[in-house]
């Protein structure tokens, strides 16, 4: 940093060593303030914390509720010994009763309540469910419902298998505007609890986005309770090997759990709630805390007096104060993105990053004040360090051209699987392959129509009706063809009410007077609401589809409503919408958002490197060790098909973050070793000599700590672990290897810049 800002750091941490007791009492007061924002701190670990509820997309989706009802339903399928059991059948009555009037049900849909249409030859038309309430289940009774079924255009593939072996009870909610509300959540939970007991002993399944949301909850918690205080427990035990001193890990973890309060205190404060998506922020301060403090208490071991203290950390202070602006910088930049999600993420991180470095500045240097840290060991660390110093430096010195093509190399293979990376986020699949959340999904979708819904929803424009017969016709094909699609099990539309009325023959009225007369019959069932608003100006067609990833749902959306521009009627519109569409869009658009955040972090870190160094070759420089990492991370995932998700995709700028220190230290050493008039060889020898075992101690306690990560059961956060301990490796070889050959690969031209 500058000579002016680094003094003005140094003083800071002086005044921290030389009245260690005022300024942890300062911190003290501080975090007793922060816990009146703490104990009013909101956790909302729901997937639906991050719906975007602000925008275009989401008012729409709420309009389609209001015109068409609530999609947000439960799948229960129960199956029977063998096809048509009466046992089962009766199940479904059963279990349909007992459900039907419990707090939060709006619906249930199932053989015992779904009028069945029946056109008959004489003319008249019944509008019975299959299963009449009180008429005993004969076996005269079992064909009659078969043979009933059998000419239905609704119920095959929704509330019957093909087969007729599994029924389906499809629990529709009431309509909450607050997604938030724990009321909601709480009877809806009671609601499963309920249907869990009743399908006790039976065969069944249950699945759908409540289920998804209620389960992800408490495990979200669990899987957070287990690792951070495992992942907190392996740093400190690490620290304390280090530096053979309990004083590290306390001095550390306090400064990182001080700074963490306060930060959350404000969150409490301003009514910012712990989402899925900012709850790893504690775990990343902690991290951040942890390198910042491990550059300090390197510098301060065997000092034992205040005046060695204050002069062993004149050279660290301002490089661990430039490392956290840069990393505050890049998270900074995610808060530029539109989406709540992730400016949360980027404002409150970035703001977190600021106050941990403060801790690590203050609180650190008063502890060691306090009680000294043993010297290093001069044997066999010194020896080791100074060995590997050599090796390094003679590398970049020998064959730092060398070097660099090989890393480019390795970087050009890898990246080239970036073309085939994808992001999908499927929660279908947080859960391991033996879980019954996964299990339960996967039955149904194999027996049923799926438990995905979305609708296409078709507008008439002033003046015109989407009961014209010209209009009925493009909705019944364009239903056709959205069900001809392997990713959708049923597609329903009015016209497929209207061709049950048709008769044996089941064409589609004619004219729209009789279709009319046709809608006048059904308004007995609230059912055909589903499809056509009263007014007659919206139709809606219902997607049942076969699948939780977002990619698929977003594509689906794209093919229906491409179709309808190329294949429906100019002057109406199509498009889609649905719960478990807003869920996919909001996704997508985090995953893709904070990749253009990483592109953002990065100009931000530069821009914050350019005004310190002031030296675009050296900006440069230090960026590319953190920059080829991602790429050969981002390749290698393409390669191998692994997709980024709204979880892992803050991995790059996360890592970013710690993967920069490493650099900013390293830099800044050896461009002032060369001001200072040293030849480049020997100030990049001085330079690792002196940041070395902090950064290896930084990268491999942090590593270790989140390594446990991989043990979760929870696929986002067991690939949050393994994504960021495999980008942090990188990254410090990058800025071991690679970093020093590139320091080294034009001397004239740095000798130039740095003076």
């Amino acid at each position: 940093m500058s000579e002016t800002s680094g003094s003005w750091i140094h003083a800071v941490v002086a005044v921290s060593i030389r009245r260690p007791g005022s300024v942890l009492a300062l911190w003290a007061v501080c975090s007793i303030v922060a816990l009146g924002g703490v104990v009013r701190l909101g956790i909302e670990p729901s997937p639906a914390s991050f719906l975007d509820r602000d925008g275009p997309a989401w008012s729409f989706y709420q309009s389609s509720v209001e015109r068409f009802g609530n999609d947000e339903f439960v799948a229960v399928a129960v199956e029977g010994t063998h096809p048509w059991d009466p046992a089962a059948l009766e199940d479904v009555r059963r279990i349909t009763a007992r459900i039907e009037h419990l707090p939060g049900v709006a619906r249930v849909d199932s053989l015992a309540t779904v009028p069945i249409i029946d056109a008959t030859t004489d003319g008249s038309l019944r509008l019975d469910p299959a299963l009449v309430d009180g008429r005993p289940l004969t076996p005269g009774e079992v064909v009659r419902i078969r043979a009933l079924v059998g000419r239905d255009r609704i119920v095959p593939g929704n509330l019957m298998s093909s087969d007729g072996s599994v029924f389906a009870i499809n629990v529709v909610f009431d309509r909450d505007q607050d997604a938030h509300d724990d009321g909601r959540s709480g009877r809806q939970a009671a609601v499963l609890a309920t249907i869990e007991r009743l399908l006790d002993g039976r065969r069944a399944w249950v699945s759908g986005v409540p289920v998804f949301e209620i389960e992800a909850a408490p495990q979200i918690r669990t899987e957070i309770l287990t690792f951070v205080p495992l992942t907190v427990a392996l740093i400190a035990a690490g620290l304390g090997v280090v530096f053979r001193s309990a004083v590290a890990p306390v001095a550390s973890l306090l400064a990182s759990g001080v700074a963490t309060l306060l930060v959350l205190g404000v969150m409490g404060g301003v009514g910012a709630d712990l989402t899925l998506v900012t709850m790893t922020l504690p775990s990343l301060w902690l991290a951040f805390g942890s390198t910042y403090a491990i550059h300090v208490l390197a510098a301060a071991r065997g000092m034992t007096t205040p005046e060695a203290l204050v002069e062993a950390l004149r050279p660290v202070a301002a490089p661990v104060a430039l490392s956290g602006v840069t990393t505050a910088a890049g998270f900074f930049a995610l808060g530029s993105i539109r989406l709540d999600a992730i400016r949360g993420l980027g404002l409150f991180g970035g703001i977190g990053v600021l106050v941990v470095l403060g801790a690590a500045l203050t609180v650190v240097p008063a502890i060691v004040s306090f009680r000294p840290l043993p010297a290093a060991r001069q044997a066999g660390a010194t020896a080791w360090q100074a060995r590997t110093v050599d090796r390094l430096v003679g590398l970049a010195a020998r064959r730092g051209r060398l070097v660099v093509a090989g890393w480019l190399i390795v970087a050009g293979i890898s990246g080239a699987g970036i073309t085939w990376l994808s992001v999908e986020t499927d929660a279908s699949r947080w859960w391991p392959p033996e879980s019954h959340v996964r299990a339960h999904f996967e039955a149904i979708r194999d027996r049923l129509s799926g438990v995905g819904p979305m609708n296409v929803v078709i507008d008439a424009p002033p003046g015109r009706t989407v009961t014209e017969p010209m209009v009925m016709e493009r909705i019944d094909a364009l239903a056709a063809h959205l069900e001809a699609l392997p990713e959708v099990g049923r597609a329903i539309s009015l016209a497929d009410l209207l061709r049950q009325l048709g008769g044996g023959d089941q064409v589609l009225p004619a004219s729209q007077a009789l279709i009319e007369q046709y809608l006048l019959l059904l308004e007995s069932t609230d059912r055909v609401w589903d499809l056509v608003t009263p007014d007659r100006t919206s139709a809606s067609i219902v997607l049942r589809v076969d699948t939780n990833g977002s990619r698929a749902l977003v594509e689906l959306a794209r093919k229906a409503e491409t179709w309808w521009r190329g294949q429906g009627l100019r002057d109406f519109d199509a498009r889609c919408t649905g719960l478990m569409f807003e869920y996919a869009r909001i996704e997508e658009a985090i995953a893709w958002g904070q990749i253009q955040g990483l592109t953002l972090a990065l100009l931000a870190i530069g821009v914050v490197l350019l005004i310190v160094f002031r030296s675009p070759y050296l900006v440069g420089v230090a960026l590319v060790p953190n920059v080829l990492p991602l790429v050969i991370l981002y390749g290698v995932m393409g390669w191998l098909r692994i997709p980024l998700d709204g979880a892992t995709a803050c991995v790059g700028s996360v890592a970013l973050g710690i993967a920069v220190d490493d650099t900013v230290h390293l830099t800044s050493h050896f461009r002032d070793a060369r001001s200072g008039g040293m030849l480049p060889v020997a100030a990049l020898g001085k330079s690792l000599h002196r940041v070395l075992a902090p950064v290896v101690y930084t990268t491999g306690l942090v590593s270790l700590g989140f390594a446990v990560l991989a043990l979760s059961s929870f696929l986002p956060i067991r690939n949050l672990g393994i994504i960021f301990v495999s980008v942090l490796a990188i990254c410090l070889l990058a800025d071991t290897i690679l970093l020093p050959a590139l320091l080294l690969s034009d001397r004239r031209r740095t000798a130039q810049t740095t003076r």
